[in-house]
């Protein structure tokens, strides 16, 4: 992401890490929800003039449902 430029966000799709905030490496915003559906990554991203001008992330835990 360092030596392509115009990635604004980078979502990680199957790693055993997570990230409770996301990283920034230069002007990509990078966030990983872990691996093994124990949680969910939800961002919401505001947009002004085709850039991001905000992005919230949180990271929601898995539970299981009683049957």
């Amino acid at each position: 992401m360092q030596q392509v430029k115009g990635i604004d966000i980078c979502l990680s799709g199957h790693t055993h890490n997570r990230l409770k905030e996301p990283v920034r490496v230069g002007d990509t915003t990078i966030i990983q929800s872990g691996s093994q559906g124990s949680f969910i990554g939800q961002i919401a991203v505001t947009l002004e003039d085709g850039k991001v001008a905000e992005l919230q992330h949180e990271l929601l835990t898995i539970t299981k449902i009683a049957s």
